[in-house]
């Protein structure tokens, strides 16, 4: 019923709107620089904030989709910020980089997230 590209472009949905409601604007989604892609690029006051999505569906209450968040991701991520930093004249103190993971509960049809704040 659902595949992982719909599942991620969903939860990335929830995940910008819970941002925006939160003060949070949106510079950019789903920038590739080379092979490595970032979700979300978000601005609060003057921190620029680097933030990746994950989602799940689940059928129980467990949240797992946090779980998802892998090592070789993490370097993935290291790669394209430090890329952006450099590209955009960012200092590092302005940057932080979160994982928001979203887990959508079908049988409830619901979701919840949660929001990990400077994961690097």
């Amino acid at each position: 019923m659902y595949n992982n590209k719909k599942i991620g472009n969903f939860g990335e949905k929830i995940a910008i709107n819970y941002l925006k409601r939160n003060g949070y604007k949106i510079i950019s989604r789903n920038l590739q620089i080379s092979n490595q892609e970032l979700d979300i690029i978000a601005k609060i006051k003057a921190k620029w904030v680097f933030i990746e999505v994950k989602t799940c569906v689940s059928e129980g209450k467990n949240f797992i989709a946090d779980q998802y968040m892998k090592k070789n991701k993490l370097d993935n991520l290291k790669i394209i910020i430090n890329k952006i930093i450099i590209w955009q004249n960012i200092p590092n103190e302005l940057v932080r980089v979160d994982l928001i993971a979203v887990q959508i509960n079908k049988q409830e049809k619901s979701a919840k997230i949660k929001h990990y704040f400077n994961i690097l």
